[in-house]
């Protein structure tokens, strides 16, 4: 089972981001498509098919891309979440082994006696 690190969750991050690129390339071509009927009404309905369906799916394309804005956003942030949690758990544990030594020491027989 992999371990979860602030790195992980970063790498997991980019590799969305790199997503969000693809869909940005695509929303471009999807707006470039364009068709040219011949001048008989199943062309016209051809066109207005092929025009309806590219604003359909460059509207669904544009929510796909903000989710995984937000998908990157919220990977983002939990990473350095993550990492905080880390850097105060190792104090933590520091100062507790710290206190853990004090009280050990305390009940240890002084060798002066």
């Amino acid at each position: 089972m992999p371990k979860t690190s602030p790195e992980t969750i970063r790498t997991l991050a980019k590799t969305i981001d790199g997503l969000r690129d693809t869909f940005a390339s695509t929303l471009t071509d999807i707006g470039a498509t364009t068709i040219a009927p011949g001048d008989f009404p199943e062309a016209d309905d051809l066109s207005t098919a092929v025009t309806n369906g590219a604003t359909s799916l460059a509207a669904e394309v544009t929510n796909i891309n903000t989710a995984l804005t937000h998908i990157v956003t919220n990977l983002t942030t939990n990473a350095q979440l993550y990492a905080d949690a880390e850097e105060h758990n190792e104090a933590l544990s520091r100062a507790l082994g710290g206190l853990i030594d004090q009280v050990n020491g305390a009940f240890e027989p002084d060798s002066t006696d």
